[in-house]
């Protein structure tokens, strides 16, 4: 019974193995464009690698679809591999306007990956006029300032502080008596710096306090904890209204200059950081990272939003990113009529922490001059 055991048992492995040595290696080339122009056809390229010594097969089969899931069009090649040699297999197709594509690859019905690639991404002109139009969020949002008495609380963090700079507690009493938490740090000994306010959500706050400072070591900078609390329109009221608070303190502060306080931030809160100066004069710059904005869509006319940012703009998104719509964000910020740029990672769904860090302060940097 034992050897009968055993004997199925390798009987299994060695199926398993031959099943996994029957499977060709297939390898999406990122080496390719992710965004195409003029007259080049969107393309995505395969590398199919056969590492038997005897020829093999592939059907393979590629869906694409529009950022709304349509489907567009069912594309399929079949073909051989020679013996311990590879082959590639190219997709291309015809675009119906600017914007981005899904494409899924399978072969043999087996998924392979999904890729996303892009068509004149900076020609995307897409109707978002739904909805109200910014005079009416920023009179919704000055109301909802209206009656608040701002109260500000700073206690020094010993454990956080260090011989190049103080680190404080911050607390700050916002619409509805919430108080909304974050940290500030200083520079010892110096004024008149430039400030910035990174904004996170507080569900994505780091359990290090220090890894949610991005800002370059010589600015003074606020980490405001977004809560996104309330329904509907509250959610927007309360955010903006908790955004506008913080960069006020900013401003006040003798260390700050108020000319130069920059917002950042990611999903949401870079949803918030894409709006800060549509709603506030003192706004430098606005760095923006997979920006969420399912809470504005419906509700307001995003175009109207986006014609109304009037600070530079850096704009950064993972091509392969599922927290925003890149039809949407592409869209308002080809609307942005001031300075601006972006950086797109073809590889990757967010953009990489210290990658990003030094992008954007390059970009502050290249203001500042």
């Amino acid at each position: 019974m034992r050897y009968s055991f055993l004997f199925v048992l390798l009987f299994c492995i060695l199926q398993v193995e031959l099943y996994a040595t029957d499977t060709l290696a297939c390898k999406v080339d990122r080496s390719s464009n992710w965004a195409f122009y003029g007259n080049d056809k969107p393309q995505a390229r395969v590398i199919l690698v056969n590492g038997r010594q005897v020829q093999r097969n592939f059907d393979f089969k590629c869906d694409i679809r529009d950022t709304e899931g349509n489907s567009l069009y069912e594309l399929a090649q079949s073909g051989v591999v020679p013996p311990s040699d590879s082959v590639a297999v190219s997709f291309t197709f015809k675009t119906v306007s600017p914007g981005f594509y899904d494409m899924t690859l399978y072969n043999g019905g087996r998924f392979i990956e999904d890729v996303v690639i892009a068509y004149e991404p900076e020609k995307i002109a897409y109707d978002l006029a739904e909805g109200e139009d910014f005079r009416y969020m920023a009179h919704q949002v000055a109301l909802a300032r209206r009656d608040i008495r701002p109260q500000y609380v700073m206690l020094l963090n010993r454990k956080l502080s260090g011989r190049e700079r103080n680190v404080y507690d911050f607390t700050m009493v916002s619409r509805g008596d919430e108080r909304v938490n974050g940290y500030i740090s200083f520079p010892k000994g110096k004024k008149e710096l430039k400030g910035m306010l990174t904004m996170v959500e507080k569900g994505h706050a780091s359990d290090n306090p220090l890894a949610d400072f991005t800002a370059p070591s010589d600015f003074v900078e606020l980490v405001l904890y977004l809560n996104a609390r309330g329904e509907g329109e509250e959610i927007i009221k309360n955010s903006f209204t908790d955004m506008l608070l913080a960069l006020d303190f900013l401003s006040y502060r003798n260390e700050v200059d108020g000319s130069s306080i920059y917002v950042q931030g990611r999903g949401y809160a870079g949803m918030c950081a894409f709006v800060s100066s549509a709603l506030a004069e003192n706004v430098a710059g606005a760095i923006v990272s997979s920006p969420d904005f399912s809470h504005l869509t419906g509700k307001y006319s995003l175009s109207s939003i986006s014609g109304n940012v009037s600070a530079p703009l850096l704009l950064g998104m993972g091509l392969q990113c599922n927290i925003s719509n890149l039809q949407t964000v592409f869209s308002l910020y080809n609307k942005v009529g001031e300075k601006k740029e972006y950086f797109v990672d073809p590889h990757a769904t967010e953009l990489e922490r210290n990658r990003w860090k030094y992008i954007k302060d390059i970009f502050v940097k290249r203001l500042g001059k």
